[in-house]
């Protein structure tokens, strides 16, 4: 560890005496040459080193060694200098021996030398003040004893005014580190014809270009230099190296017990090869739509497959090439001069450009290529009719698709007041759609449109769309189950929405056919109308409702052959009633009426003769049958071989029917509540009387019948607006 400046032991001296030869013995050797080198010392007065030894402080007066008039540096502080004749040697092995330092050592020390006192640099020692002899002497005592802190004064006294080297010092040790880093330059080097590329090393100082093929080098301190040879092109090489001041190998000095010395040599050269690489100039090539200026194509043109021809300035074809989907196209190794570009084939969907293009690589070494799309300009004339005579239509879009594609959308037009309207179309297939219309009138069908060619004149395409007429057809269902309800004698009104009714050959009330269908004999234009049922089906409710329709073009339409259909569902519900029956037990008890409710009495029911269901009255002795439709129907307790027959009248009367049994007789009383005595198969049961009390609930009226001797009679619920004049029969 070096010892501070500052916190040096001054050690007083009243005679400082210069020790700076010690007795060596030395050995000979086969590499050493014998007797060879002189040695002249230079004393340097008023110059002082100051080292503290181990043994106490030195005062050693400045003296600048030369062998053979080469710097020399003593290696061992503390020992005398006894002869000034030496042996050399500049063999490594032997250096070591003698010296009893590595071979690492001995570089370093060398180093420090060689970038020390009398440094060499372009031909120039600039290293030639006493100061670098004195900093080349302190760094390698300092280096070889590692604890040592070497100082300097102008008096002779170790206590004396300090000189200050610290500058000197610091120098070497910046050349020693440029030497040792890395030189800041690629290995290899990519260039075009004509380029010049410049690298800055801190340590370029150092080195010469040593080796130059096919390149001009230029080397100007730390700055390389480096540009290509007109037309050519391949590989150059250029070979840095250190620039050494002297040929000569640094020496170690030796003579017995004398100091050993050791001076400069020249240091390994760090050689470096530096290969470049020297291309021609690249023309890039772009190809863009002319309209755009984008690589994004027309239409359905595409500007991939587009050949072109480059020459060179004397007319001579340099090569051929052809864009693909990229639309780059970069051609190697040119000249920096004039070229021409000649488009052979076009694209598909593109006009071939006929003009020869210059490009100058001196210049620019791109160039953007363009191709001008195949277009066709498209007219339309938009008509409509209006009582037998064309009008101009206007603010009709259309939309222009690409028709071999689902969702590719080109671009849409709208017709003025003149009811025309242009638009320029670009390569491709088109599907032409007329978006919206004049309310009423029916939009024109597609049109399929090819711009495959480029014509001056545009296509004219004249449209004149018609009123949009239908037929209405009205079929009468069934409320409930949506069935059609086959009846010829079902007839309609409809108005229209400014109050008039529609008529035909002076009939305003259209009848169906046999199916229940109602298709009016002529066709109808967009509107709103109301539908109004003048009659109802037979067995129907009358629907009084008037239904509100609309004609329009989101109408569901029913396209046949000749022409359009619009079917409307007339619905009306069936006359329903119903039935309402109980049953009591009449007994004569102390010659008073006792009459009580019968439960769970078996009731069946036909219609029609066919049995619908079996029934049973709750506790209370009643039945209730509700939702029945119009129709003959046949009630009876259950193994009673007669049957209530019920039929329908126009008087408004609700009708009881009492069976009384007593003496087997039947006696009918009639008034608001008809009572009718009914025999019963139980009969030979005394004393038990069934009463069966049936109320039909209906619009209409009805009347019961008993017939004797059958048992399919059968009851008839009807509208009340059908009457019918039928008497009562007797039972």
């Amino acid at each position: 560890m070096n010892i501070s400046k500052k916190n040096k032991k001054r050690i007083k001296s009243n005679k400082l005496i210069i020790l700076l030869l010690i007795l060596f013995t030395g050995i000979t050797s086969v590499y050493a040459k014998e007797n060879d080198s002189v040695l002249v010392r230079n004393k340097q007065d008023g110059i002082f080193a100051i080292a503290p030894l181990s043994d106490r402080t030195h005062l050693y007066n400045l003296e600048i060694f030369t062998i053979n008039n080469i710097p020399s540096y003593c290696i061992e502080i503390g020992k005398s200098i006894t002869t000034t004749t030496y042996n050399s040697t500049d063999n490594i092995e032997e250096q070591q021996r003698i010296t009893n330092l590595t071979k690492e050592q001995l570089e370093y020390i060398n180093l420090v030398a060689y970038f020390g006192y009398q440094y060499e640099e372009n031909e120039e020692k600039i290293h030639s003040e006493k100061e670098y002899y004195m900093a080349t002497q302190e760094i390698i005592w300092e280096y070889l004893n590692k604890n040592l802190d070497i100082t300097w004064t102008n008096e002779e006294d170790i206590n004396g005014n300090r000189i200050n080297i610290d500058s000197y010092i610091n120098e070497i040790k910046s050349k020693i580190n440029s030497y040792t880093e890395k030189l800041n330059v690629p290995s290899n080097v990519n260039l075009k014809i004509g380029d010049t590329i410049t690298f800055f090393s801190s340590n370029l100082f150092l080195y010469k270009i040593n080796n130059i093929q096919n390149i001009i080098g230029d080397k100007t301190n730390n700055n390389l230099k480096l540009s290509t040879v007109d037309n050519y092109f391949g590989t150059a090489k250029v070979v840095l190296s250190i620039n050494n001041y002297t040929n000569i190998p640094k020496k170690v000095y030796s003579n017995n017990n004398s100091q050993l010395l050791i001076s400069k040599g020249y240091i390994p050269s760090n050689t470096k090869e530096v290969t470049i690489n020297i291309e021609g100039y690249k023309l890039e090539t772009n190809l863009v739509d002319k309209d755009t200026k984008t690589t994004i194509p027309k239409g359905q043109a595409t500007l991939e497959g587009a050949e072109y021809e480059l020459y060179d300035k004397n007319n001579n074809l340099v090569t051929s090439f052809k864009f693909d989907s990229s639309l780059k196209y970069t051609i190697d190794n040119l000249y920096k001069e004039k070229y021409y570009i000649k488009q052979i084939k076009a694209s598909e969907g593109y006009k071939k450009n006929e003009e020869l293009i210059e490009v100058d690589l001196s210049k620019t070494g791109n160039i953007t290529l363009e191709e001008e799309v195949i277009k066709r300009q498209f007219e339309i004339n938009k008509f409509y009719e209006v009582n037998n005579k064309l009008e101009r239509e206007e603010n009709i879009e259309f939309t222009f698709k690409f028709y071999d594609k689902t969702t590719n959308y080109f671009g849409s037009i709208i017709t003025t007041k003149q009811g025309s309207s242009i638009i320029t179309l670009p390569y491709g297939k088109y599907k032409v759609i007329q978006e919206n219309t004049t309310y009423g009138y029916e939009k024109a069908p597609i049109l399929y449109f090819i711009v495959d060619r480029e014509i001056n004149n545009p296509y004219n395409y004249t449209l004149i769309n018609k009123q949009i007429k239908t037929k209405l057809q009205i079929t009468t269902k069934d409320k409930e189950t949506l069935n059609e309800i086959n009846d010829n004698q079902i007839k309609y009104k409809i108005k229209d929405e400014k109050g008039n009714y529609l008529s035909h050959n002076n009939i305003e009330a259209f009848s169906t056919d046999e199916s229940g269908k109602l298709l009016l004999p002529f066709e109808i234009p967009y509107g709103t109308y109301y539908i109004e049922q003048v009659n109802s089906p037979k067995n129907y409710q009358n629907n009084k409702e008037i239904l509100t329709i609309i004609i329009n073009d989101k109408t569901n339409y029913i396209n046949t052959e000749k022409e359009l259909l619009v079917n409307i569902d007339y619905f009306n519900t069936k006359i329903k009633g119903s039935i309402k029956i109980i049953t009591n037990k009449e007994e004569n008890i102390d010659n008073k009426k006792i009459i009580s409710k019968r439960e769970n009495v078996e009731i069946e029911v036909y219609k029609d003769n066919v049995l619908i269901n079996n029934y049973k009255t709750n506790k209370n002795g009643v039945l209730e049958l509700n939702n029945l439709e119009l129709a003959t129907y046949c009630i009876k307790e259950k193994n009673t071989k007669e049957c209530l027959v019920l039929t329908e009248d126009d008087n408004n009367k609700k009708v009881v029917l009492t069976e009384k049994i007593n003496n087997n007789t039947i006696e009918i009383e009639e008034d608001n509540n008809t009572q009718i005595t009914i025999p019963n198969t139980l009969s030979n049961r005394i004393n038990i009387l069934n009463y069966i009390k049936i109320i039909l609930v209906l619009i209409g009226v009805i009347i019961y019948k008993k017939a004797n001797n059958y048992i399919n009679s059968s009851i008839t619920i009807t509208n009340s607006k059908r009457k019918q004049n039928k008497k009562q029969n007797s039972l």
